[in-house]
């Protein structure tokens, strides 16, 4: 049997919401030293639309965390694969992910109470 997608959101809807989140944060950290994670790699495509519209200066960085291994299920234990090659210390961080479950997850592993 062969699945249908479901178009959720046209293309022009995207762009038209990460124009708006864009304007949104680069007001809110105008005078920030900002820094965007991407969490894990697949979170690329988003924050190259994001990064191509802020009117602020952000660094960036992309941290790898896996729950998964070789198997098709989450063992739940979050393991960081590549570490950040920039220091977050004192800067505004905003982290950008592939999915709600999975950042979920790795924001309680890699930002400890």
């Amino acid at each position: 049997m062969t699945e249908r997608l479901i178009l959720l959101y046209s293309r022009d809807e995207i762009a038209r919401r990460v124009q708006e989140l864009t304007r949104i944060i680069s007001a809110h950290y105008a005078d920030k030293a900002l820094v965007l994670i991407g969490i894990p790699q697949g979170a690329f495509v988003f924050l190259t639309d994001l990064i191509r519209h802020l009117t602020i200066p952000a660094a960036v960085d992309f941290i790898g965390a896996a729950s998964y291994g070789y198997h098709s299920k989450s063992s739940g234990q979050i393991q960081i694969t590549k570490e950040l090659q920039i220091h977050i210390r004192g800067r505004d961080v905003l982290l950008a992910s592939e999915g709600v479950l999975l950042a979920g997850s790795c924001t309680i592993a890699l930002v400890p109470e």
